[in-house]
C-alpha cells in the first residue's frame, strides 16, 4: 500500500500537523487511535479514508477543505503524482457534461 500518492499525502499531513504545533500523540489522543497509527498515516504506509480526513483535520485544528487543498497542491506539484490529479480532474469534467 506504500504508493507515491500515499507518501505525498502522508508527508503533507505531517507538514500541516507540524505547522499547527500539534504532536502525533495529540492527534492520536483526539482521534482515539495509537500514535503508531498516526505515524503510519504520515509515512504513507496506511491509506487515509475520507472519514479519517475529517477527524485528522479537526485534530490539527484545520478545516477539511484546507487539508484537502494542501494535499491536492502537493500531489499536483509532485512529478510522480501530478498526472493522476490531472487525469482525475479531466475525468470529472467529462462526467459533468
Amino acid at each position: 500500500m506504500d504508493s507515491a500518492v500515499d507518501r505525498v499525502i502522508g508527508a503533507q499531513l505531517k507538514h500541516l500537523r507540524k505547522s499547527q504545533s500539534v504532536t502525533q500523540r495529540e492527534v492520536a489522543c483526539r482521534l482515539q487511535v495509537t500514535q503508531s497509527y498516526v505515524s503510519l498515516l504520515e509515512a504513507g504506509k496506511r491509506r487515509l479514508h475520507l472519514a479519517e480526513l475529517f477527524g485528522y483535520s479537526s485534530a490539527i485544528q484545520l478545516s477539511p477543505e484546507c487539508v484537502y487543498l494542501n494535499v491536492r497542491e502537493a500531489l499536483e506539484s509532485n512529478r510522480d503524482t501530478k498526472h493522476l490529479v490531472h487525469h482525475a480532474h479531466t475525468a470529472r469534467r467529462k462526467d459533468a457534461t
